[in-house]
């Protein structure tokens, strides 16, 4: 018996790895996104490419090194969130979309903490930001505090007072937390509306990479090299 059919999540959005840093100029890296026809003879433990079409080439991003690292930790975040040989309809559209946005325009440090934050809640780890996961205090109770807490082991929103006894926690303020909170659950086609704060993105950025590598139980190797080009170019962008 052998299956044919079509991987509706191209997983062969294709990096190769781009010139270190200091030089200044990218190098020759291939980043497109193409669909392949596979059949699957039953028993094998390898599929077969029958066909491909190239869907996205991307050229805006092949030809500046900040955007290849910004695209290369979109691409490796998606790769280790996503089992093998899962549908993913909806990832690919979130990961078409962001990188998309990122071939025509600037790069800024507001569409990481997005995409993260987006991937988070596509596999079930969607930081619980709306009330204290112990008293269940919500937004208005709290609203005169001024300052929360994010327990990376629970993935929950802490208040100040049920703060003592929760464990490692990292502060941050109301505000950060319900914009994490309205981004999880906004669709896709006006998550690119919200800007942040100074505030706002500092806080994401100390917290959203850490959540996800506790979630992974690793770092991210493009995330060490999304750091190094955003300290190069003034903009921070990793954790």
């Amino acid at each position: 018996m052998v299956m044919r059919y079509t991987l509706p999540l191209p997983l062969c959005l294709a990096l190769a790895l781009a010139a270190p840093a200091e030089e200044k100029k990218p190098a020759e890296p291939k980043f497109t996104a193409e669909q392949l026809d596979f059949f699957e003879r039953e028993g094998a433990g390898l599929m077969r490419a029958e066909g491909c079409d190239l869907l996205h080439s991307f050229s805006g991003i092949r030809e500046d090194l900040t955007k290849l690292f910004y695209g290369n930790y979109f691409l490796e975040l998606v790769n280790e969130m996503t089992a093998e040989r899962e549908e993913g309809r909806e990832v690919y559209e979130l990961l078409l979309s962001f990188l998309s946005g990122l071939d025509e325009k600037e790069p800024e440090e507001e569409i990481v903490r997005v995409f993260e934050i987006r991937m988070l809640s596509l596999y079930g780890y969607r930081p619980h930001m709306k009330s204290c996961s112990l008293c269940k205090k919500d937004w208005d109770d709290l609203r005169n505090s001024p300052t929360v807490f994010f327990s990376f082991e629970k993935g929950v929103l802490v208040c100040e007072g049920c703060s003592k006894n929760s464990g490692p926690l990292i502060p941050l303020s109301l505000g950060t937390a319900r914009l994490i909170e309205r981004i999880s659950q906004m669709e896709i086609s006006k998550i690119h509306r919200f800007k942040f704060t100074v505030q706002a993105l500092q806080e994401s950025r100390a917290l959203l990479p850490r959540f996800i590598m506790h979630q992974l139980g690793k770092q991210l190797k493009s995330l060490k090299m999304l750091q190094g080009a955003s300290r190069g170019t003034g903009r921070e962008a990793g954790g």
